[in-house]
């Protein structure tokens, strides 16, 4: 108070002029009289200059009419006098003065800007109420906060302290439920509250109003929280909406709301964990990209993660093992990226993110107080579409506020529909101006639609129909779509020249053979740690060495296309399609066709319709209907899956039992005995072609080792352990460098590899694997098998042929190739594809795959002698696609699209709902781009990982133990009587 009258007792100016002060009379001891004298004149000096300007004004001239705010009084025997005794000499002062403490005081001040002929006065109160004192305990906050702890303020009138729970104002809409809409309640508050229950009243009255504002903020079209009817909605911004961006941006746009929800969410084990991980931020430069607000541990690099605290395991009593069960670690997080704690804002051993509650339900209470706040619940309800959730539960989360409407998310696919199909128009109206820029991919889909009730007239039917995809062209040379120089060099039958000797000539066996070594090298990294410093080197290899032709890396613009009911599996049914595509779709007039060609790509079935399609609409009248624009272009992915088929195909044998060396054996020993031979589904097939290709060049590598350190592991020693035993420190092989392991490579890869060493296996009188030619082409005289110098070195015995050893031989050529052609496809190199397409034109119909068989010799006409150089550029560098922009994601068009259709039929989920009707072709046919997208970044927007499958990871117990029974079936196998003659 003393501060507020202006009077500071810390200062020591000489006081205002006053009275003298009384002098005694006398030396010695003070009588009464004195010390009544004495104590009248302090008096007098105290209250010299109180009223100077209040009861009576001078003549302006003098110094008296001056408000001397900063003059104060000086106590004798001021080190006995504290500020507490100065303290209550002001309330005396107040108090004669007819002030109640601070009550009617408080009216004086409360004039606000009322202009005051006490200046002195105004400026102390300005002073003190803008806090600009240098002691924060001399600030109003300071004083609210003494009168809130004082131990007075919570007595009642009774002078007892009051127990009771504090009694709150409440706004009627925050009533509870039994008393929010009767009018007769009224809140009956106590007539009497005691100081600290009556600050608590005011200050939530206060932080209402202050929630209330924020609401409003939060609600503006800038933040991105709501959005309006006629607001354009694109599969971009759902792909690229955030919610740590969100969180950010409620933190720093509604600081109170967030704290409160942060308060009840937040408890005391975390914000010990969070006071704990506060560390010093990174530079600019070092930081990356945040992750997620809830990033589990198994997100965070190895050196951040650790031990879980105990006091987590108490958090939540509740709550079963299982539930907070952190999932395995993975290897590799495709969506979210590792940021240090502090960047993404959740302290590491955190099981559940506790701000991730907080954003959603801020979001879910937007949307109670303004219908358009449906951005986060736009999201929700179409992830739960692609889900294929039961419209149930979408009403019941859209009542808690966690989704829109079902009709609403149908509404919005629509919108969404629209933007894709004004792109698809886009690129149909480019045609006009210049070549295409596009190609066209489809394939057919089914699906059962099953009866619920059976009847003579109502059964189960199979739908048939056919997705397409338009996919942007990359690279294409101006004018390599030209039609005429390619229809010039059908015309000419250039293809007549093809000949055996030609396609032989065609294949370059040198880089076969260089790939061959790498793939080696690749399968000896991976599995061997000590090798694994070679991994750069093996790298550098295909990106350099045995590098074809690369692609650029980039983005894949990818839009799914309406889907139809018509049956692509015929040709005149492959005809409706091309004109649905390019009329009813792209909106492409027909004169349009006759300068261009398009790529229409499919599998082997669609390519087929499509050349039949062009021999027989060959008499017709226009370019159009004669299909002149139509440039079939066959895909990898069934290729490789009936290159999969074949090799599998001719390396099992229904006769031969589990217990004979061979494919069957292989498959049981890795406990896959339920793998179906006859349909050979994909990924079953790739990991077990895999796992037994990688056993077999471990066990070549373990052969190789023992041959130069001339000793042999015991039986009981594991593949793994003992090729590792051979490269570690103080072992024979511990300084190789890479050139030397390439060396060794490359004779594993004459040994097992080639086709000589195959016939050496059958014929083995004279062969000698270890000098036989690196070169399989006719210039080098082929085989070296039965020529007169390998003859001469043949020892004298005589050798019976080893077929198990030549079809293990073989099956190990042909799936290094397959494995070849899958490396190449990811790493996005279609050169190092082609080059092993040209082995397949012999092979496919080695295997009896005639109609794989064919496509390669199309191809192969194509390529040598009707494409010009520009058509041969833009086909190669648009083979393959890769949708995320990122290295090694490469992969093939039908490929992509099997997953579209994947999606279709997981969404045809109405019995009346045909491939042809409004609700698929749009709102689910022109987005399943965004659907398949959406279903893999979703998950990880909450923390929650990609689930990862390794079949050939040597931890994984299946492989290991297949690796470990079988090590010794397979040395015996490789060391049989060729190879060990070879070896002596």
């Amino acid at each position: 108070m003393a501060r507020i009258l202006g009077c500071n007792p810390a200062v020591t100016r000489s006081p205002s002029p006053a009275p003298a002060v009384p002098v005694l009379a006398r030396a010695g001891s003070p009588t009464v009289d004195d010390l009544s004298r004495l104590r009248d004149g302090e008096e007098k000096l105290f209250a010299a200059g109180l009223f100077r300007g209040i009861i009576y004004k001078g003549n302006g001239k003098g110094r008296d009419d001056r408000w001397r705010l900063g003059s104060s009084y000086v106590f004798p025997h001021s080190e006995k006098v504290n500020a507490e005794m100065r303290a209550a000499i002001v309330y005396r002062c107040m108090r004669q003065a007819g002030f109640s403490f601070s009550a009617n005081y408080s009216m004086y001040t409360s004039r606000g800007s009322t202009r005051s002929p006490n200046t002195g006065v105004a400026k102390g109160i300005k002073s003190f109420l803008a806090a600009q004192g240098e002691k924060p305990d001399e600030h109003p906050v300071a004083i609210v906060e003494h009168f809130f702890r004082h131990e007075k303020s919570r007595l009642n009138l009774d002078g007892k302290v009051a127990l009771n729970a504090p009694p709150f104002t409440i706004p009627s809409y925050a009533l509870p439920p039994s008393v929010r809409l009767d009018g007769n309640y009224s809140q009956e508050l106590p007539a009497y509250t005691c100081t600290k229950h009556a600050l608590l009243n005011w200050s939530l009255g206060k932080i209402v109003e202050v929630i209330d504002e924020e609401s409003e903020q939060l609600l503006k079209l800038a933040l991105g929280f709501t959005r309006a009817p006629r607001d354009i909605l694109t599969w971009s911004n759902l792909t690229t909406w955030s919610i740590t961006s969100s969180q950010e941006t409620l933190a720093t746009t509604a600081p109170a709301l967030f704290t409160i929800f942060s308060t009840v969410a937040v408890n005391e084990n975390t914000r010990k964990r969070v006071q704990q991980a506060r560390v010093i931020p990174q530079s600019s430069d070092d930081i990356q990209a945040p992750l997620p607000p809830s990033s589990p541990p198994q997100y965070l690099p190895e050196s951040l993660a650790g031990e879980s605290d105990k006091d987590e395991q108490d958090e939540v009593a509740t709550c079963s093992e299982d539930e907070d069960a952190l999932p395995e670690k993975p290897t590799s997080s495709p969506f979210l990226g590792t940021a240090p704690p502090s960047i993404s804002g959740v302290p590491i051993n955190t099981r559940r993110d506790p701000w991730l509650g907080v954003t959603v339900t801020i979001l879910m209470l937007l949307f109670f107080r303004y219908k358009y706040a449906i951005v986060f619940q736009t999201v929700i309800g179409i992830f739960l579409f692609t889900c294929n959730a039961n419209r149930d539960i979408i009403s019941i989360l859209g009542r808690m506020g966690l989704t829109v409407a079902y009709d609403t998310i149908l509404a919005t696919l629509h919108i969404l529909a629209s933007d894709t199909n004004t792109y698809l128009q886009a690129f149909g109206c480019l045609l006009q101006d210049g070549q295409p820029t596009f190609l066209l991919l489809f394939d057919n889909v089914n699906k059962m639609r099953r009866a619920w009730q059976h009847t003579s007239y109502h059964n189960d039917e199979m739908q048939s129909g056919t997705a397409a995809t338009l996919i942007q062209l990359e690279d294409v040379p101006p004018g390599a779509l030209s039609s005429e120089p390619l229809l010039d060099a059908q015309r000419k039958k250039r293809r007549q020249e093809l000949t055996v000797d030609v396609l032989w000539k065609d294949i370059n066996w040198e880089h076969i053979q260089l790939t061959g070594v790498g793939t080696i090298l690749r399968v000896w990294v991976k599995h061997v740690p000590a090798l694994q410093r070679f991994q750069g080197d093996v790298d550098l290899f295909f990106s350099k060495e045995s590098a074809v032709h690369p692609l650029r890396l980039r983005k894949s613009t990818i839009i799914p296309m309406r889907p139809t009911a018509i049956n692509e599996a015929t040709t005149a049914g492959t005809q409706d399609v091309l004109h649905n595509l390019m009329i009813g779709q792209l909106r492409i007039l027909p004169t349009w066709t006759h300068r261009w060609v398009i790529m229409v790509c499919g599998d082997q079935l669609t390519i087929d319709r499509m050349r039949k399609l062009k021999r027989y609409m060959a008499k017709t009248d226009t370019a159009y209907d004669r299909h002149d624009w139509v440039l079939p272009i066959i895909q990898l992915w069934h290729l490789k899956w009936n290159l999969q088929k074949a090799i599998i195909r001719m390396n099992w044998s229904p006769i031969v039992g589990e217990g004979v060396n061979g494919l069957r054996h292989d498959i049981h020993a890795l406990r896959r005995e339920k793998f179906n031979e006859k349909k050979c589904d994909f990924y079953p097939a790739h990991h077990i072609l895999e796992d037994v290709f990688e056993a077999l060049i471990l066990s070549a590598l373990r052969l190789e080792c023992e041959k130069v350190t001339g000793k042999e592991d015991e039986a009981n020693v594991k593949l793994l352990d003992g090729l590792q035993a051979c490269f570690t420190a103080n072992a024979e092989l511990a300084g190789c460098n890479f050139e030397y392991l390439r060396t060794l490579a490359l004779k594993v890869y004459q040994k097992y590899l080639t086709a000589a060493a195959a016939e050496a296996a059958k014929d083995p009188v004279g062969s000698s694997l270890d000098s036989q030619s690196e070169s399989e082409s006719e210039d080098s005289g082929g085989s070296e098998v039965g020529s007169d110098q390998s003859r001469s070195q043949a020892p004298k015995q005589a050798l019976e042929p080893d077929e198990s050893l030549a079809n293990t031989i073989n099956f190990m050529r042909a799936t290094f190739w397959y494995l070849e052609v899958c490396a190449a496809i990811a790493e996005g190199d279609i050169g190092r594809v082609f080059e092993v397409i040209k082995l397949l034109r012999f092979s496919f119909w080695g295997a009896g795959c005639t109609n794989y068989g064919n496509e390669m010799l199309e191809l192969a006409c194509n390529f040598l002698y009707e494409f010009s150089e520009g058509l041969k550029e833009a086909v190669l560098n648009n083979y393959l696609v890769n949708p995320s922009g990122k290295p090694g994601h490469w992969f093939e068009l039908d490929l992509l699209q099997e997953h579209f259709n994947f999606w279709l039929k997981r969404l045809f989920n109405s019995k009346s709902h045909s491939f042809d009707s409004k609700h698929l072709a749009e709102a689910v046919g022109l987005n399943i781009g965004g659907f398949s997208l959406l279903r893999d970044l979703f998950p990880g927007v909450f923390g929650i990982r990609k689930k990862s499958y390794s079949h050939s990871d040597p931890k994984n117990k299946q492989t290991s133990t297949y690796w470990e029974s079988t090590t010794e079936a397979k040395k015996s196998l490789l060391t049989s009587q060729v190879v060990l003659n070879r070896m002596k």
